[in-house]
């Protein structure tokens, strides 16, 4: 059965936790990894007023592969041995993310930071993380950020 871990990489603190944990285990295991970043197609309505649609869809492009090669930087930096492809897509960030895990049928698994970069707009629309563990067409594993798991640990009632 073919395996690949898929990790949305937006260049968030979280998100960066996530990636080191998939580049660890699938280099551990021998999975190739794909690292995709989703321009967010709702704040192309609110940027087009500054610029033309397809300079502001050309810059934040441009913005999404400079996270990936970052992301990319930190594989290197972890010294892993794991084949990489990196993608940008354009849309909703969690239906882009649940597209790619049903478009690419190798990816068995995507694992993604519990919070991205979103704002007030999470407690809108929903969270990133909730919505592919809800949609996805395979298993997720969402990596806490640190701080959060060091604050339940000091917080668990002791014996």
């Amino acid at each position: 059965m073919p395996r690949k871990i898929l990790v949305p990489f937006d260049g968030s603190e979280p998100a960066e936790l996530a990636l080191r944990w998939a580049l660890l285990d699938a280099h551990d295991h021998g999975f190739p990894i794909k690292i995709m970043y989703v321009v967010d197609e709702r704040s192309l309505d609110e940027l087009t007023g500054f610029a033309p649609k397809e300079t502001v869809l050309k810059e934040l492009r441009g913005r999404g592969e400079r996270i990936l090669n970052r992301a990319e930087r930190m594989a290197n930096e972890l010294g892993v041995d794991v084949e990489i492809e990196k993608k940008v897509r354009v849309g909703v960030p969690w239906r882009e993310i649940v597209r790619e895990a049903e478009d690419d049928e190798e990816i068995n698994l995507i694992v993604l930071g519990s919070h991205g970069r979103t704002g007030l707009e999470k407690l809108i629309l929903g969270s990133v993380a909730e919505n592919v563990i809800r949609y996805s067409p395979v298993n997720v594993l969402v990596v806490k950020h640190e701080k959060r798991i060091e604050d339940s640990v000091d917080e668990a009632p002791r014996p």
